[in-house]
């Protein structure tokens, strides 16, 4: 039986970006909680959708934050978290446009420090990246 994670204060992730990447410890220190009752529910498969390994350095597990809102029951989708997130620079046009929408988000992910608690291996900023920039699935 996994022990129950105590509710999520919501507010303590309402700031970051949606393109924002947490590792587990990260997360967990956020939610004042062991990191392993996170590892537990990753291997059992409840729990936000972590990023591909090869993204990251070392035996880190990190999540993108609009993954982890969503498992808190967020339903919008990436692009309407990167156009909220992004709506003091775009025009209501083009915030209607997720081509524009993904641009201007891997723009500022690029250009911003998004990874809290881990490192980017040699090609995972390139593949997160791209990953923000199409609409693929990991």
């Amino acid at each position: 039986m996994v022990r129950e994670l105590p509710p999520f204060d919501i507010e303590k992730i309402a700031n970051l970006r949606p393109w924002t990447i947490l590792s587990t410890k990260a997360l967990a220190g956020l939610w004042s909680v062991d990191p392993s009752l996170l590892i537990v529910r990753k291997y059992r498969g409840v729990g936000p959708q972590p990023l591909p390994g090869e993204w990251v350095r070392g035996n880190v597990t990190a999540y993108m934050i609009s993954d982890v809102r969503r498992w808190l029951g967020d339903a919008r989708t990436d692009v309407e978290m990167f156009a909220e997130a992004l709506a003091p620079i775009l025009t209501a046009e083009e915030s209607a446009c997720e081509s524009t929408v993904r641009l201007f988000a891997c723009s500022e992910a690029s250009s911003t420090d998004c990874i809290i608690g881990a490192r980017f291996s040699a090609t995972g900023k390139k593949q997160y990246l791209e990953y923000i920039r199409q609409q693929s699935s990991l």
